[in-house]
């Protein structure tokens, strides 16, 4: 299934820790997007959006667009009742990948029920392409200023015990 679905983080905000927040909004600022990976019907055959889904303020909307000029052009969608499972691309964020797997189901296309299940995968490096493949190993991006911050934490604890004795 190749359909993608636009979420906004208004909708999964609640849902995430503050350490995952920082992660999505590190990518994304105001919506994300993401491939359906299955769609499970409830009651009846569902009628998905063939291209493209947005939801916004919990309601499912069919993306599409109108010629000759190509504008986006959002059509509410009725009558749509399933579980969505939604998968977000890795998410390269302090030297590791993080993997966002959301669940959602709709009733009459208005989200009802929100689920995010989330993991973390090392990112040890990338191949390059070549005659010569060598494996780049990616350095953690806050290795640095986390080490200059607990140094400096330490000399100032020192020094604060230094003048008590």
């Amino acid at each position: 299934m190749k359909k993608w679905i636009t979420i906004s983080l208004t909708l999964i905000k609640p849902h995430l820790t503050e350490g995952q927040l920082s992660v999505v909004t590190s990518k994304y600022k105001k919506t994300l997007q993401g491939k359906i990976e299955s769609i499970e019907s409830i009651d009846r055959p569902v009628d998905f959006p063939r291209s493209g889904a947005l939801i916004f303020r919990k309601k499912l909307y069919f993306v599409g667009y109108t010629l000759p000029h190509f504008i986006p052009k959002k059509n509410p969608v009725i009558g749509v009742s399933c579980n969505i499972k939604i998968i977000i691309p890795p998410i390269n964020f302090a030297g590791v990948h993080h993997n966002i797997e959301i669940k959602l189901s709709l009733k009459n296309s208005k989200v009802e029920n929100v689920s995010i299940n989330s993991f973390i995968t090392p990112s040890i490096g990338s191949i390059a392409s070549g005659r010569n493949r060598k494996v780049k190993i990616h350095r953690n991006n806050y290795d640095g200023p986390f080490i200059k911050l607990l140094k400096k934490l330490l000399s100032v604890l020192k020094s604060f015990f230094g003048r008590l004795l």
